[in-house]
């Protein structure tokens, strides 16, 4: 995992979403909008903040 994870943006994605889905959870209502803000910004995942942001609150 740790060499896709390195490797893969479609994998270091869907792990990311995964922990800030569940940060989410966690968190006080409205944070969904600053928790888009971090994952766009960090992981050279090159997406923008909307659609950390879609990818966050979408339901599965």
């Amino acid at each position: 995992m740790g060499v896709l994870y390195l490797l893969s943006r479609r994998w270091r994605l869907r792990y990311e979403v995964e922990a800030y889905r569940e940060q989410l959870r966690h968190s006080p209502p409205g944070a969904a909008r600053v928790l888009a803000r971090v994952l766009a910004g960090k992981y050279c995942l090159r997406i923008t903040e909307d659609d950390a942001y879609r990818l966050l609150t979408e339901c599965k």
